[in-house]
Order: C-alpha cells, then structure tokens, then sequence
C-alpha cells in the first residue's frame, strides 16, 4: 500500500496535477540586488562573479570583465537573443573580455566590422558552452590566445 502527502503549495497559489522540480539547499544564500536587470542571460556572469567572491582564485585580475548566457544547474551555458547589442553596449563601457554562448557565434559573423577598437588592444569576444570552461579561459594569461567564434567555427 503507497500513501501520498498532499498539501498546499508553499506560496499558496492553487496548483492541480503533478509538478517536478529541481529544489536544491545551498550550504549558503546568495542575494543579488540588481536595478533594471532581468531575465537569465545574467547566469554566466553572476556564476562567475559569485565563484570570484566565494573561492581564493581571483579570476577578474583587474580586468573588465562582461558575458552573457543562461547557466543550467550541470553548468551548460546557453544562447540568448541580442547578442550583438550586448556586445556593442560592452564595448563602449570599455570591456576587455566578452563571453559569449558558443551557440550565439553564428549570429557573430560580421561582428568585427561593427566594433571600433579591431586588433590586439580590442576586445576579445570569446564563446563558452560551460562554466567551467569560463573559469579556464580567466585562469590563463592575459596575453594568452583566447578561443574566438572564428576558431570554432
């Protein structure tokens, strides 16, 4: 014999059927206070940001550092829409490196011909498709030769 606990949902909102979620408990709470931001393209960035603040590493090194791209739980990043606004927009705030989702190179074709600063002293767009390789790329040497959506391509 199976017995199945019903109750109400912890928001009280009515909710009829079968729902599965993925319900994680952190050993810490993280709280990002952000005006006039939404949306999950931030998931890279903040993943990094949040691995910046909470390990020894210190991946920014004086760097201007700016991306975009949805993270899953398994630490996939995914594509996003506006990609070459955002990188414009990063551009003239100065950004040194750009991350980008590896399935957003192909909307990055003609990207060169946009930016102003071309050449070594530009900034380095560079596709992830995880986390982890993120964090690689930000542990090699500034003057390393970072992937572009050119090689993958």
């Amino acid at each position: 014999e199976e017995q199945i606990k019903l109750s109400a949902r912890e928001d009280g909102s009515a909710y009829i059927g079968i729902g599965i979620t993925n319900k994680y408990d952190f050993p810490f709470e993280v709280k990002i206070q952000l005006k006039e931001t939404g949306g999950p393209s931030g998931g890279l960035i903040f993943a990094l940001g949040i691995i910046d603040k909470l390990t020894e590493q210190d991946l920014i090194r004086s760097r201007n550092i700016a991306g975009t791209g949805t993270i899953s739980t398994s630490g996939q990043v995914g594509p996003i829409g506006g990609i070459a606004e955002k990188i414009i927009g990063a551009e003239k705030a100065g950004v040194q490196v750009f991350f980008t989702p590896v399935q957003n190179c192909a909307e990055l074709v003609d990207i060169d011909q946009i930016l102003k600063n071309k050449g070594p002293k530009g900034m380095k767009i560079v596709p992830v498709a995880t986390l982890s390789e993120a964090v690689s790329i930000l542990n090699m040497p500034n003057n390393a030769q970072y992937p572009s959506c050119k090689s993958i391509a």
